[in-house]
């Protein structure tokens, strides 16, 4: 079982001051309320009702704003931190993650002989991995993924369950001279992922039909989020679960795109930007500007 002190927690975490019991260990994260012996919790509020629930919790170890003049608690070791938050998802990361996935390819993912799969990259069970596939070092691609081909993914990149990843777009055209029979636009590009990307369960990345869709380094997408044909998604992006994309989107580094948002085809959105719930966009939204609304509009 992992275990971690007070003390290593706060020497870890630079900037942090450690008040009450130092030695007291933390073997699982919980719910600060009712919390648990041996649990470690953080507290987000910054009123006096932090104080009471920090005191009724039976954690061992939380993590508390810094911002509250503390006292105290016995049996207890208080970390004071500027957001506890983010110093929880750090010291689970760091002291209390859950035991390493087995890096092995499982005996049911079918592979092509051409594709290029890093040594400590993990495969899942009944994944397809088509021709000219590359999957980067520490990648973990669940089970039931689907992966066509000339797919590239980088370094630490997750993919969860039933994800596929580079299939056709949707791109038809009638033919006048064949009784308006809708011609399909030929694919011929593929699906970039850079590092540190995570993507949810049941999410469709289309490849591009001349040049790659890509998505770029260190980019979280949702479950259930469609992106289309040739889009082009930043850095740090955060894409919420029902979200869907247009054909030939650029996505500018830190935007944020709500939850069953909805953006036109061939739209551009800035650095920074957000797009509320619910949102339609259907014109260009600027760098750091936050649009809401059907039609989408500033807030």
């Amino acid at each position: 079982m992992k275990s971690v002190t007070a003390v290593k927690m706060s020497e870890f975490l630079r900037g942090s001051s450690l008040l009450g019991v130092q030695d007291v260990l933390a073997v699982k994260p919980c719910s600060l309320t009712p919390g648990e012996n041996g649990g470690l919790s953080f507290c987000k509020y910054e009123t006096g009702d932090a104080v009471s629930q920090v005191t009724e919790s039976k954690s061992s170890i939380i993590l508390c704003s810094n911002k509250i003049l503390w006292s105290v608690i016995p049996g207890k070791a208080l970390l004071l931190v500027d957001d506890p938050r983010l110093a929880f998802i750090k010291i689970i990361s760091e002291f209390l993650s859950e035991e390493d996935i087995l890096r092995e390819i499982h005996p049911t993912a079918i592979i092509h002989p051409t594709a290029i799969i890093h040594p400590t990259a993990c495969i899942g069970a009944y994944c397809t991995v088509a021709e000219n596939c590359q999957i980067g070092a520490n990648s973990i691609i669940y089970p039931n993924v689907t992966l066509y081909k000339n797919t590239k993914i980088g370094k630490n990149v997750t993919i969860h369950s039933g994800t596929v990843i580079g299939a056709d777009g949707f791109a038809f055209y009638p033919d006048p001279d064949n009784g308006n029979c809708l011609m399909k636009f030929p694919h011929m590009g593929g699906v970039v992922i850079e590092d540190d990307v995570e993507i949810g369960s049941n999410t469709s990345v289309d490849r591009g039909a001349l040049d790659n869709t890509v998505i770029g380094k260190g980019t979280k997408i949702d479950n259930l989020v469609h992106v289309a044909h040739n889009i082009h998604i930043g850095e740090r992006c955060r894409i919420i679960c029902h979200s869907a994309l247009g054909g030939s989107i650029t996505i500018g580094d830190d935007a944020y795109i709500g939850i069953a948002a909805s953006i036109k085809n061939q739209k551009k959105i800035g650095k920074g930007a957000l797009i509320g719930m619910g949102a339609v966009v259907t014109k260009d939204v600027e760098s750091n500007t936050v649009v809401i609304g059907n039609p989408a509009h500033p807030k």
